[in-house]
């Protein structure tokens, strides 16, 4: 819902497990810009589990490309992953705290 009302284009997501709430993130994102990828950066997701991961990807396999398409993942070790500066979006205008 908060990202429907600020009109989010972009999100970062701490702790992807199992990815069903990167789903909805990715389709409210897609929604708020009328599917034109050029006016938004997705959903940067971050796991640290590799066996979430590899469950996430099989989710939003099954979710279909519009979803798939608006998800960036990352797996591995956060702060190592957000101090990468290059591989973030510009701005960020959500941002869920969803880990350990």
């Amino acid at each position: 819902m908060l990202a429907r009302l600020n009109g989010s284009k972009s999100a970062v997501e701490c702790g992807t497990s199992f990815g069903v709430s990167t789903i909805y993130l990715a389709l409210v994102i897609s929604q708020n810009v009328s599917g034109l990828r050029e006016n938004a950066f997705g959903v940067f997701t971050v796991e640290k589990s590799v066996m979430k991961v590899q469950k996430a990807r099989e989710l939003w396999k099954q979710a279909g490309k519009d979803v798939e398409d608006w998800i960036v993942p990352h797996q591995g070790d956060l702060l190592e992953i957000l101090e990468s500066n290059d591989l973030l979006p510009q701005t960020v205008d959500l941002l869920f705290l969803d880990g350990e």
